[in-house]
């Protein structure tokens, strides 16, 4: 529910749209020790809210969700690394694919930069993980492009299990983004198309800080879902942001490093500012919620349209009028 609450990204949101699309119904602890329920016919405001700026409203307590039977279809990983010469031909060959194939299927697109020393001892490597379910998608299309920009590195797991795909692909318990006691500053954004100009000084920025040892497990992340399904919703269907559905491109410089130390915290902060402006390539800000890191305007998270903010405020104040739930990107007005 966490998750759903600020939108809900996942490798299934290509043909089911996001978890929060997927909402039933929910009782919800007010600020004031009542409970309602909010569904379509119920609180019908308070439903609209908690499907994507629900952490401002109340404790989701019970919720109906919709649910899918697994596809008997196995899913299949596959990785592709390259040196920095080929940033260019990454992101152009990216951008052509999702011009080109308006519903590629269950496939998922997960790059990076990130030091792997074993495959380059001297510069951060670029990646392409292909995630992907069955063989009824443009998965052939995909490979073959990627294939043909020259890897340094292929690789590929077949034949995965619904219930072992994200330890297999990295997203697992054990795997780098729950290492414990870490810190973990996230810099994001949100777009619609590469800008390769934009992406090469990201990760000139990105090399300088990982030079560094004290952040050199940090990566840069670009992630796409899938958009047929999220795109497949009226922008006025709940409160996720338009943004959020027609900018699918998610990229967020995550900064990991150990210890308390105020000048290491002020170093971090200054290259994630750095990196997520350089890789905004000047289109006018947006940060999926659930990956901000604090501060930012609200209508970078919650969309830039006037009339939908000033609903979504009008809901909070009515829910959570003392803004007892104003910890985490408030909707309250000041």
């Amino acid at each position: 529910m966490g998750p759903l609450l600020g939108g809900g990204h996942s490798v299934l949101q290509g043909a089911h749209g996001f978890a929060a699309d997927n909402l039933v119904s929910a009782k919800v602890a007010l600020h004031d020790g009542s409970v309602v329920t909010a569904s379509a016919t119920e609180n019908e405001d308070l439903f609209l809210g908690l499907r994507g700026a629900g952490h401002n409203l109340g404790i989701v307590l019970e919720v109906e969700i919709k649910a899918y039977d697994i596809h008997l279809d196995p899913w299949t990983f596959m990785t592709f690394v390259y040196n920095a010469d080929k940033i260019e031909q990454y992101f152009k060959a990216w951008n052509h694919l999702e011009d080109t194939i308006p519903d590629p299927g269950l496939v998922v697109l997960n790059g990076y930069y990130r030091n792997l020393p074993h495959l380059d001892a001297e510069k951060p490597v670029l990646v392409m993980e292909l995630i992907y379910q069955g063989h009824d998608t443009a998965a052939p299309t995909y490979i073959s492009a990627y294939r043909s920009i020259g890897p340094i590195h292929e690789e590929t797991i077949t034949n995965i299990p619904w219930n072992t795909l994200f330890d297999t692909t990295n997203f697992g318990r054990t795997n780098r983004v729950c290492t414990p006691s870490q810190n973990w500053a996230g810099y994001v954004n949100a777009i619609a198309h590469w800008d390769a100009a934009s992406m090469r000084e990201s990760y000139d920025i990105f090399a300088d800080l990982v030079a560094m040892p004290t952040y050199n497990t940090s990566t840069f992340i670009f992630e796409s879902y899938g958009r047929k399904g999220v795109r497949d919703l009226p922008d006025e269907f709940n409160a996720v942001p338009p943004e959020e559905r027609n900018k699918y491109i998610m990229l967020a410089a995550f900064l990991f490093w150990f210890g308390d130390d105020e000048t290491e915290l002020a170093v971090a902060r200054e290259f994630g500012e750095r990196l997520q402006v350089a890789s905004r390539n000047g289109e006018a800000a947006h940060s999926y919620v659930n990956y901000a890191i604090g501060g930012e305007k609200l209508a970078q998270v919650y969309g830039r349209d006037g009339g939908r903010l000033e609903k979504l405020q009008d809901i909070k104040a009515k829910y959570d009028p003392h803004n007892r739930f104003g910890f985490y990107a408030s909707l309250a007005r000041t």
